[in-house]
């Protein structure tokens, strides 16, 4: 049986270092993060990347986004990313194009919240996503537009595609690990990743501000070392000022 990780299949390469990501998605509990830019050269090199997984138990990989009107997509690839011809691929303007570009080169095409634009822009018209490819789409992201969220999940529905989660195109370091993906994989394995999506599977899970939720935990320990403090020095609870 496989094993099952928590993946943020889309996380920013701008919005943070390596080690700022990695040290944020390991807080959060997370298995597995992809760095997403727009070219290659935003992404860490190969060198840097084995040593940090190398030196980790969370994992990163690495991805190229393309998008246009009405499309949005991760480039997940299990070879160099230098081989793909960004450029060509992305002004086919079509999903089951793209994938078949991306067929070749064993790897998949992940949609990334097709409907929603920079500042809350709602795309009315989408691409249609190739009925061949079962592959989720990344609807539960951080910021974007919650109309747009919402019409990205019906459209998943009707075409009986899984839902995914992840920070998306629009969050930061402040917002990794409020989505997720669930996916029956192992975090260090990319091709059994992407065979995974190719193959339909995954869940977009909402984690929720788990470093809220830790701070208010911290603060009741230090509240109850505060208490038992107290009651060493001097015989019980001295009443608070008000």
């Amino acid at each position: 049986m496989k094993p099952n990780i928590l993946i943020d299949l889309y996380f920013p390469a701008h919005a943070g270092s390596l080690d700022e990501v990695g040290r944020a998605a390991a807080a959060q509990g997370l298995d597995a993060v992809v760095l997403v830019g727009e070219t290659p050269e935003d992404l860490p090199d190969e060198a840097e990347l084995e040593r940090f997984n190398a030196d980790h138990a969370l994992q990163v990989h690495v991805a190229c986004v393309i998008a246009g009107p009405g499309y949005r997509a991760a480039l997940l690839v299990d070879g160099r990313l230098e081989d793909v011809n960004l450029d060509a691929i992305e002004a086919a303007g079509d999903f089951a194009l793209i994938q078949a570009a991306l067929d070749e080169l064993d790897g998949c095409a992940v949609p990334i919240c097709p409907r929603q634009g920079a500042e809350g822009v709602v795309h009315r018209q989408v691409v249609p996503l190739p009925p061949r490819t079962p592959v989720g789409v990344v609807a539960l992201v951080a910021g974007g537009s919650r109309l747009g969220r919402d019409l990205d999940i019906e459209d998943a529905g009707v075409d009986g595609r899984r839902i995914l989660g992840a920070t998306g195109p629009f969050g930061g370091l402040a917002d990794l690990g409020l989505y997720a993906t669930l996916l029956p994989a192992a975090a260090d394995d990319l091709e059994g990743i992407i065979s995974s999506l190719t193959h339909g599977h995954g869940v977009g899970v909402e984690l929720g501000p788990r470093s809220d939720l830790q701070r208010r935990g911290e603060g009741e320990k230090k509240g109850r070392r505060r208490r038992r403090s107290r009651r060493k020095r001097g015989g019980g609870e001295q009443p608070v000022a008000g």
